[in-house]
C-alpha cells in the first residue's frame, strides 16, 4: 500500500499546483486523465470537501461533486475567455442568422473577417495570426451557439426574392376571395408547365464502401418535353398537355404517343416550348371539353404571356370562365402544382428512368420510351391528396392566407419601397407578425375553428364549420393560436 499511497500523495501535490497557477478547467482535465488510468481514489467524505480546491487535493474526481453534491457547480465553462464578449458575440449571430434569411448570408470567411473588424473597433485585446481569427475559432463560436450552423442555400433568382413581398401577395389574395367565396371545389383550377428531359436524374443504388466514383447509365440526348398539367381543389385532374420540339407534325411520330397518359393533346414547337398559339389550343381542346358545365369557374395561372394572351381571354368570357394571374415570379410559394405535385413528379420519373435503364442493357431512355415512362410516373404522383395539398399549402383551399409562412417574406424585406401606396387597411401591417393580418381585420366576419384536443374529429368540426358557414383552420402551435386571437374582431369559437 505504501507505493499506492505515495502515488496519492504525489498526484494531490500535482492537482493542488494545477489549481493555483492554472486554474479550475485544468484540473477538470487532469482529473479525468487520472480516472482513464483507473486509479484507485481515497474514500472521500463530501460533506467535508464543499469546494473544488478541496476535492482536487483529497482526489475526488470531479464528477462526484456534479453528481452527489448538487451545490458544487462550475462557475465557467471549460477552456479560454472568448475573445469577443458574450453579448456582442449574441447579437452578431442574430444578425447573422437574420440576413440569411434575407438571402443576404454570409460565409464562413466573411464571418471571419466581420469579428476581426468587431476585435479592431472594440480594440479588443488579441492574438490571432495576421490579426484575423482562424477556423477554431468559429468552430468554438458554433459550440456557444448552437443555433448557429452551416447550410448550403437553394438557388433563389432575385427577381423571385424582390417580387414575393406581403403587399402584392395580399392583394392577390384579397382578390381570390372575391372571386372563389362563392365556388365549389370543383370550379377552382391551377395550371402551370414543367419540363421533363430524357437525360434523367439517376436515383441513388447501394454501392460499396470507398467506391471512388459510381455511375448511373443515362439517355444519349437532353431533348426536353414541356408537359402542362391542369388540376383543381377537388383533386381532379385534366388531361395533359405536351409540346416537343420539332417544326411539323412529322416530328410527333418518333414518339410513342399512345403509350402516354389516355386522352392527352401532343403538340410540337421548334424549342418546345409555351406559345401564344398553343394557349389557345390548350384552352380550346383541353379546358373546355374537360371542365364540367357549371358556371362560372376560376384558373389560377401564372403570368407567362402565352397565358394572357387576347385569344383565349376572349374565349374565357364567352364560356363564363374567370382568369386570375399570380403575382409575377411568386409559383414557388402561390402555384399548388409547384409546391406539392411537380417534385414528387420528377422525382418518380427519375425513379421510373434509373429502373428501366437498369433492368437490361439494350433498354435507353429516347422518343420511343418516353412516352410511357413518363405516364408510369404521372399516375404515381398526380394523386389527389399530392394536388389538395398542394391547394392548402398555397392557401387556396377554405381562402387561408396564413398558409404562407412569414419566413417566404424575409427575403423580400431588402428591397421594401417606403414611397409606396398602401390602403387604409394594408397600414395595419404588424413588424413581427404575420404580414396577412390585415386580410383577416378586412374579412372579419368569418368564424374561424381551431383544434387541439385529439377526441375532437375532423368530421365534427367540419360539421360545425358548414353549418355556421365558417372557415376550418387548424393550428398546430399555441403561438400561432395567440396571435389569431390578437386581431381576430368577429365572433370566435373555439373547439375543445
Amino acid at each position: 500500500m505504501k507505493p499506492l499511497f505515495f502515488f496519492n500523495q504525489c498526484s494531490c501535490i500535482v492537482l493542488n499546483l494545477i489549481y493555483r497557477y492554472l486554474g479550475l478547467e485544468n484540473i477538470y482535465i487532469v482529473n479525468m486523465v487520472l480516472k482513464r488510468w483507473s486509479m484507485p481514489f481515497k474514500p472521500l467524505d463530501l460533506a467535508k470537501c464543499p469546494s473544488w480546491k478541496q476535492a482536487s487535493i483529497l482526489m475526488c474526481p470531479s464528477q462526484h461533486l456534479l453528481t452527489e453534491y448538487p451545490g458544487n457547480t462550475l462557475d465557467r465553462k471549460p477552456g479560454k475567455k472568448p475573445v469577443i464578449p458574450g453579448d456582442v458575440e449574441t447579437q452578431m449571430v442574430k444578425k447573422v442568422m437574420g440576413l440569411a434569411e434575407q438571402e443576404f448570408g454570409i460565409s464562413s470567411w466573411q464571418m471571419l473577417g466581420r469579428a476581426a473588424t468587431v476585435c479592431s473597433q472594440l480594440k479588443l485585446k488579441k492574438k490571432f495570426k495576421d490579426g484575423v481569427p482562424g477556423m477554431d475559432w468559429l468552430a468554438g463560436l458554433r459550440r456557444r451557439h448552437p443555433l448557429l450552423v452551416l447550410r448550403k442555400p437553394e438557388k433563389l433568382a432575385t427577381v423571385r426574392s424582390r417580387m414575393l413581398n406581403p403587399i402584392k401577395v395580399g392583394r392577390y389574395f384579397k382578390d381570390l376571395y372575391e372571386y372563389s367565396k362563392d365556388m365549389s371545389p370543383t370550379e377552382i383550377w391551377n395550371m402551370d408547365e414543367t419540363n421533363l428531359n430524357m437525360e434523367h436524374r439517376p436515383v441513388k443504388v447501394l454501392a460499396s464502401v470507398g467506391a471512388r466514383s459510381v455511375p448511373g447509365r443515362t439517355g444519349n440526348t437532353r431533348e426536353g418535353v414541356t408537359v402542362l398539367p391542369c388540376v383543381n381543389t377537388a383533386g381532379e385532374k385534366n388531361p395533359p398537355l405536351l409540346i416537343v420540339r420539332g417544326k411539323t407534325e412529322r416530328f410527333l411520330r418518333s414518339f410513342n404517343t399512345h403509350e402516354g397518359p389516355p386522352s392527352a393533346k401532343w403538340t410540337y414547337q421548334p424549342k418546345g416550348w409555351m406559345i401564344d398559339s398553343i394557349g389557345v389550343e390548350w384552352f380550346r381542346e383541353i379546358v373546355l371539353p374537360n371542365c364540367g358545365t357549371k358556371r362560372p369557374q376560376l384558373i389560377i395561372l401564372d403570368s407567362h404571356h402565352s397565358h394572357e394572351t387576347l385569344g383565349l381571354l376572349e374565349l374565357a368570357q364567352e364560356n363564363n370562365i374567370m382568369i386570375m394571374t399570380m403575382p409575377a415570379h411568386t409559383t414557388h410559394y402561390l402555384c399548388p402544382l409547384d409546391r406539392c405535385v411537380f417534385g414528387p413528379f420528377k422525382r418518380e420519373y427519375d425513379a421510373v428512368c434509373s429502373e428501366f435503364m437498369s433492368t437490361n442493357t439494350d433498354n435507353i431512355v429516347n422518343k420511343l420510351s418516353f412516352a410511357k415512362l413518363m405516364r408510369t410516373a404521372y399516375d404515381k404522383s398526380f394523386k389527389s391528396a399530392n394536388i389538395v395539398s398542394g391547394f392548402e399549402a398555397t392557401g387556396i383551399v377554405d381562402w387561408n392566407p396564413l398558409a404562407i409562412p412569414v419566413s417566404a417574406f424575409a427575403a423580400a424585406s431588402a428591397f421594401d419601397n417606403p414611397d409606396i401606396e398602401l390602403d387604409e387597411a394594408e397600414k395595419e401591417l404588424p413588424g413581427d407578425n404575420h404580414p396577412f393580418l390585415w386580410l383577416v381585420h378586412l374579412y372579419s366576419d368569418l368564424i374561424e375553428y381551431t383544434l387541439y384536443e385529439k377526441d375532437v374529429t375532423w368530421n365534427e368540426a367540419a360539421a360545425i364549420c358548414a353549418q355556421d358557414k365558417a372557415h376550418l383552420l387548424s393550428i398546430n402551435s399555441r403561438e400561432k393560436f395567440d396571435l389569431i386571437q390578437e386581431f381576430k374582431q368577429g365572433p370566435w369559437q373555439s373547439i375543445a
